[in-house]
């Protein structure tokens, strides 16, 4: 059944995306990112329900992005950042579907990697152009509002205002711009204050919420 496929296929990215963030779990991450290829490689244009953007789209973004955070934690940054900026492009040709083809913005998600790497000009710019997209996400605010910080820019007070009351509508504290983020600004391996009991269960919740709409939209 396609519902079946899709939900086995998230949940490996889901996986590999959670474990991914702690490097000891690194190999693990790697085997759910072979098993979400596998079962990847079997799915074909047309397999979708009653909806504009068809589980082809989505996976291909799901691959592109679990490739580049991967990537990232092995440490190849150049790869990395090229596995997003195509999972950008793949995003910003889905056809128009409510709720959104993909749920977790891949802009926040380069944002804060580049961010952690201290590449604030190129984070800046994404997060403007999210926020374009999608006005008053929490997540690009808070990056937005750290590389303005971190740069020493004025607007970084209009933006945390922003952030402030964007909040308002949120339930869970976000202080970074993306769930599997350790400490924006640091190194992932040098980020001492890092707390993996903590971070797994809140990439792995967020990942999660955005896989449940898209078992909801393959339900057989």
């Amino acid at each position: 059944m396609l519902s079946d496929v899709a939900h086995t296929l998230f949940l490996h990215y889901a996986r590999a995306i959670a474990l991914g963030i702690e490097p000891a779990s690194l190999s693990a991450a790697k085997e759910e990112q072979a098993a979400f290829l596998a079962l990847y490689r079997t799915i074909k244009h047309g397999d979708r329900k009653h909806h504009n953007v068809d589980l082809v789209q989505m996976a291909a973004i799901a691959e592109r992005v679990l490739e580049g955070e991967l990537r990232y934690r092995g440490g190849e940054y150049g790869e990395a950042f090229k596995a997003l900026e195509e999972a950008i492009c793949l995003f910003d040709v889905l056809p128009y579907d409510e709720p959104h083809g993909w749920l977790i913005s891949v802009r926040q998600t380069l944002g804060a990697l580049l961010t952690e790497q201290r590449q604030y000009t190129r984070a800046i710019t994404l997060y403007d152009e999210d926020l374009t997209l999608f006005p008053r996400n929490p997540w690009s605010l808070a990056g937005l509002k750290r590389c303005l910080e971190a740069t020493g820019q004025p607007r970084a007070k209009e933006v945390g205002l922003q952030l402030a009351m964007a909040m308002k509508h949120v339930d869970v504290q976000i202080s970074v711009s993306c769930a599997c983020a350790r400490a924006e600004g640091k190194n992932r391996r040098s980020a001492g204050s890092w707390r993996p009991w903590v971070g797994v269960p809140l990439c792995m919740a967020v990942v999660a919420a955005a896989v449940a709409v898209v078992l909801m939209r393959h339900r057989s």
